[in-house]
């Protein structure tokens, strides 16, 4: 069931069963879904979310095998739609009754047709489990010693651009954008980062010129065969490596359009030369 209650409410309700295949391993489960939301504001909301995954055997409800989900999400958009953003916090539960089960994460930005700015975090911590659903990051597997673990990580990723926009037949704007996107530990100790300095040429008729400028920094904990041709793997190390990138897109309102990348710089203990491309054609109205 979902629906409005009233103008400011609005709930949503969902609970199914799977069938048991014994003969598989697998008993019954049942999901449960239970949300709430209200309006805030002129345009935004805040929300609660509980999430359960039950198993039941021929005994009844089993004491040790669920999964709990529970939370609170506030969605931002202004009236005047420079801002737009979300916040939440979600705890797991499980029968270990284990500490170090949250995430939280905040996303905020800012936009008008010169300034724009945003910022992301993301904090997972090692136990925050969700069987309904999906957890990136926090599983490291070791294939030296074929053992998975669970880990707590941090994002931080900001990003800030200025557009100009000249009096020209030709151009239509451009602008400089910088991006920073920093993965850390529970310690706080970086895992891996990337620099981003960019310039942006966007001109009359829709085709783009880019230009940036990279800087990156991976921690590689155990050897890795990167480029999964079955050579020797390089070894666990801090690597760190810079390239330039210079894109061109063709004007996409003509019936033939493209666009070529090129990439050049160090990747780990070597360097890397990337040429990329694509090419379009539209028969308007049909294909």
């Amino acid at each position: 069931i979902s629906g409005n209650i009233n103008k400011k409410w609005r709930i949503g309700v969902m609970s199914m069963q799977t069938e048991h295949k014994r003969e598989l391993g697998l008993e019954t489960q049942y999901y449960s879904l239970a949300a709430v939301s209200r309006n805030l504001f002129k345009r935004s909301n805040i929300s609660f979310i509980f999430v359960n995954k039950q198993e039941v055997t021929t005994k009844g409800i089993s004491d040790n095998k669920f999964n709990r989900v529970a939370g609170a999400d506030f969605n931002l958009q202004s009236a005047n739609n420079k801002w737009f953003g979300k916040l939440f916090y979600h705890y797991s539960f499980t029968a270990q009754n284990l500490a170090n089960a949250s995430a939280n994460a905040s996303f905020l930005s800012y936009s008008t047709p010169k300034f724009s700015w945003e910022w992301n975090h993301e904090y997972v911590e090692k136990n925050y489990l969700a069987d309904v659903g999906f957890v990136p990051r926090i599983y490291f597997y070791d294939p030296q010693t074929g053992i998975t673990t669970r880990e707590t990580y941090l994002r931080i990723e900001p990003s800030i651009r200025y557009k100009f926009y000249p009096k020209s037949k030709i151009l239509n704007n451009h602008f400089p954008e910088f991006y920073f996107g920093h993965y850390l530990d529970s310690a706080y100790n970086s895992t891996e980062y990337l620099y981003q300095l960019a310039y942006t040429f966007s001109f009359q008729n829709t085709s783009v010129l880019s230009f940036k400028y990279r800087k990156n920094f991976i921690k590689l904990r155990t050897p890795v065969d990167i480029t999964f041709t079955g050579k020797s793997p390089i070894p666990a190390d801090n690597y760190y490596f810079d390239n330039f990138l210079a894109t061109y897109t063709s004007s996409f309102i003509k019936p033939l359009f493209g666009t070529v990348t090129v990439d050049y710089g160090n990747f780990y203990n070597g360097s890397k030369f990337t040429y990329s491309g694509d090419i379009n054609y539209r028969k308007q109205p049909w294909g």
